[in-house]
């Protein structure tokens, strides 16, 4: 395997190769920590939710369900091509890893690479690269051909960058090392990727080969940086979010979360729900980043089967929209904390989240248990709903529920004395009604 130390000196560049290494690798992440900076901020803003406790179960399920994803398989073959991906990504990490420290003169992994563990990893290396490219190519025709309804509404051509990206990144390496060995490098290990990539290369002309050692592996770095740099602007955010938000999920279904919490008497708080992005818990905020777009909630939404006017993954979707827009990356520019629709988030006219949208939920959790990256929908809903009432802007029907509520006690509107009159009209033995004490 040709180390990039080696590559610059063939190529008679000396350092010049490895300054400019530096120089790409600081512009890369300088943009990559402006852009995380944005997000965190948005997620610092958030309300409180105690999500610190049950290490061990924490734990458990982060295996089960992040890094085994037991929740993939329900949609086979989709869940098949993820997995492959995701593997891909876990498996390839260190070989990124080792191509950029090459380049920047520090082979912190260089003597790992030239151990016999090393070899090993190159051939699991080859193999994985093998299936991502099957796995993205499958994908995309999958998108194209096969059309899903569920990615109805979803960020097409992003998904069509990202596998192109990913698809690119496992070419480039296979035709690195395939030009590598063919100049004369020693091969580490059964590398079948770089034989396939081989077999597109002109063996007969070394000077050729030389230009495309070079060429692949400056266009694998840009391309590897742009596709991390991507990530935290698209829907992709998930690959970077999906584990803590596995990791954070909530531990207690169907319970419901308090107005806020850490807040006793909520007659100390000036309000009840979520009118604002930053009313909303930092968890319900990690849900937006993390929403894969997979559209499993919504092809499992019975208010959506029955055609109301509801969709969980399009509901996030705009959320997150709104949120990116409210906390942009290049948030220190002048004016640029303001909204330009400056639409209300949720009540009003013309809110992002419609009335209709809202009440069309019914709570059932089918959408929670489907998704794969435990996106939690019910208490958002349940908080918006909070604010609707607060503010007066419930349906019609509900005015009429709270007043008997209020005078007595039940959402019926009967006195307590009568509470007992239906069991007079059952053909059952006597019902002994105990008095009070």
């Amino acid at each position: 395997m040709v180390s990039f130390s080696e590559f610059a000196v063939r190529g008679s560049q000396g350092y010049a190769g490895v300054i400019l290494m530096w120089l790409v690798v600081s512009a890369a992440l300088t943009v990559f920590t402006i852009t995380i900076r944005s997000r965190l901020t948005l997620l610092l803003a958030g309300q409180a939710d105690p999500r610190f406790s049950h290490w061990k179960r924490r734990f458990k399920d982060l295996i089960a369900f992040g890094f085994i994803q037991k929740r993939q398989p329900r949609y086979l073959w989709a869940g098949v091509i993820h997995i492959m991906i995701f593997w891909g990504f876990v498996v390839l990490g260190l070989r990124s890893l080792d191509l950029v420290t090459e380049g920047l003169g520090i082979p912190v992994f260089r003597s790992f690479m030239h151990s016999p563990f090393g070899t090993f990893y190159n051939t699991i290396k080859d193999l994985f690269e093998i299936i991502v490219l099957f796995a993205c190519i499958w994908a995309i025709l999958r998108r194209a051909i096969v059309k899903p309804a569920r990615y109805a509404g979803s960020h097409t051509f992003e998904a069509y960058l990202v596998l192109g990206l990913i698809s690119f990144l496992m070419i480039t390496d296979m035709l690195f090392e395939g030009s590598g060995i063919l100049l004369g490098g020693e091969p580490r290990g059964w590398l079948p990727a770089a034989r396939i990539g081989m077999l597109f290369l002109p063996e007969s002309s070394p000077q050729l080969l030389s230009g495309i050692l070079r060429a692949s592996y400056w266009l694998h770095i840009l391309a590897f940086f742009l596709f991390l740099n991507l990530l935290p602007l698209s829907k992709h955010f998930h690959i970077i979010t999906a584990l803590p938000n596995v990791f954070f999920h909530n531990l207690r279904k169907g319970a419901i979360k308090p107005a806020r919490y850490g807040v006793e008497d909520i007659f100390e708080l000036e309000s009840l729900g979520v009118e604002k992005l930053e009313e909303f818990t930092w968890k319900q905020i990690l849900d937006f980043y993390t929403c894969t777009e997979c559209g499993r909630c919504t092809d499992n939404c019975p208010a959506n089967a029955i055609g109301r006017p509801l969709s969980p993954k399009e509901l996030t979707i705009k959320l997150r929209n709104h949120a990116y827009r409210k906390y942009p990356v290049w948030s220190f520019l002048p004016r640029s904390r303001k909204d330009p629709d400056e639409k209300p988030m949720v009540g009003g006219e013309g809110s992002i989240v419609g009335l209709d949208e809202l009440w069309s939920c019914t709570t059932c959790g089918a959408c929670e248990e489907e998704c794969p990256v435990f996106i939690e929908y019910i208490n958002k809903m349940i908080d918006m709903r909070r604010h609707v009432l607060e503010s007066a802007q419930g349906p019609k029907t509900f005015n009429k529920i709270l007043t008997f509520v209020e005078k007595t006690g039940n959402p019926f509107g009967k006195p307590a004395a009568k509470r007992a009159d239906w069991v007079k009209e059952l053909e059952v033995p006597h019902v002994k009604i105990l008095k009070e004490g």
